[in-house]
């Protein structure tokens, strides 16, 4: 079977692995003899993991955060080396630094931080690929543009990294430097670029800095996500959006999941998957990300580009396997059969 990632938007550093540094606004096409399994996307690079345990990036690498050794920025998609020939299962990416998860549940980092994202240590800023202590025996993996945070199988979250306004828990310095277990007892959680959200049997917390005011009951909500400024649900088959609304980023309240089949996120942008594997996006596409939008006398790629209502971005020609918005970028990944 073939498989086809389409991809859109920011592109200054490669990060779409195209060959060139040209925004797009229009979906670009390329055919894969492999099948991808999840897309992570940092400030300007992207990391692609595939079904059989083989991780692919591209974008920039001027501080390791691809992966990839002696390069300084990658143009194409290029395999990152496994280590110890062990496959990769798991992936995440934050502005200029990479966690990568083998089938050893080996927490691997690498890249550049200054807020302790690099889960290594006080003074650690750059690192090319190296272990984080520990067994990670993790269901969900979510970094910000500076922070980090993990859940465990058993419920344990742990964060490391920017903790500024207590964004990842109150009661530890401002920084974080290494792993450490701030809740327990979590079934989901979301982390945007000032603040988080947490799921628990019982109750949804807010931390950080942010002025959203939101009382869910968790039994209710089969979705939660954020953007960098945003705070995105499902309530009773309704998508709820609550939040920073500067560029069209809180799409109107209540609309209906009837005929939906994915959500997902990006820096300051929506996907939405329908049924008939058509895809939509809204909120800011200042470098392409929402696609086209009619602009007399635009000119390339504009800041103007605002989708304050859904925008279709792809017309469902072949069945797609799953969405991803990135930091600016939009990901589809289609098929040629369901």
């Amino acid at each position: 079977m073939n498989y086809y990632l389409l991809r859109c938007g920011s592109n200054g550093k490669y990060q779409l692995g195209l060959g060139d540094v040209e925004d797009k606004d229009h979906l670009m096409e390329e055919k894969l003899n492999w099948e991808p399994s999840k897309i992570a996307c940092g400030g300007n690079h992207t990391l692609i993991l595939s079904t059989d345990g083989n991780l692919y990036g591209c974008g920039d690498n001027s501080n390791g955060q691809c992966g990839i050794d002696d390069l300084p920025v990658v143009r194409n998609l290029t395999v990152v080396p496994k280590v110890g020939g062990l496959n990769w299962t798991d992936v995440a990416a934050g502005w200029q630094f990479s966690l990568l998860l083998n089938e050893n549940r080996e927490l691997w980092v690498c890249g550049e931080g200054f807020s302790g994202e690099l889960g290594l240590g006080k003074k650690i800023y750059k690192t090319k690929l190296t272990k984080i202590p520990g067994v990670w025996d993790t269901d969900q993996i979510q970094t910000s543009i500076h922070s980090v945070m993990i859940k465990l199988k058993n419920g344990q979250l742990y964060g490391w990294g920017n903790n500024r306004k207590g964004l990842l828990s109150l009661g530890f310095d401002r920084i974080i430097w290494e792993p450490q277990l701030i809740d327990e007892q979590v079934k989901r959680f979301s982390l945007a670029r000032s603040f988080s959200a947490v799921i628990k049997e019982d109750s949804l917390s807010l931390k950080g800095k942010t002025d959203i005011q939101c009382k869910l009951d968790p039994k209710e909500v089969s979705f939660l996500s954020t953007m960098w400024s945003s705070l995105h649900y499902i309530e009773k088959n309704k998508l709820q959006s609550l939040g920073n609304n500067s560029h069209a980023q809180t799409l109107y309240d209540g609309l209906s999941i009837e005929n939906i089949s994915q959500i997902s996120l990006g820096s300051e942008h929506g996907l939405i998957l329908y049924s008939n594997h058509s895809v939509s996006a809204w909120g800011w596409g200042e470098h392409g990300n929402c696609g086209q939008r009619p602009i007399e006398n635009k000119i390339g790629v504009t800041d103007e580009q605002v989708t304050y209502t859904l925008n279709e971005i792809y017309d469902g020609n072949r069945p797609v396997k799953f969405i991803q918005g990135g930091c600016a970028t939009s990901w589809i990944v289609a098929s040629d059969v369901s």
